[in-house]
């Protein structure tokens, strides 16, 4: 069985959930620490791949085109 992970995100107004793989959920959250504004260096969506695939995780293209990713896009919490 694949093991899934609840992501909840909260915005000043709204609460959103996303179900997601739990290896990609894990991956994400770590990924958002170096993405954040906060940091200095900017990630390139070349590199975010890469971060991807070596976690041993695989078909990036299909995971960002995902009705999961796209509603983290749609709320603004990725920027491309």
């Amino acid at each position: 069985d694949l093991e899934l992970a609840i992501l909840t995100f909260h915005e000043n107004t709204k609460t959103y959930s996303i179900k997601i793989d739990k290896e990609q959920g894990d991956w994400l959250l770590a990924i958002l620490d170096i993405v954040s504004p906060a940091q200095r260096e900017v990630i390139s969506f070349k590199q975010l791949k890469e971060l991807y695939h070596s976690a041993g995780l695989k078909n990036f293209d299909v995971f960002w085109q995902s009705r999961q990713m796209s509603l983290l896009r749609k709320n603004g919490l990725l920027l491309v």
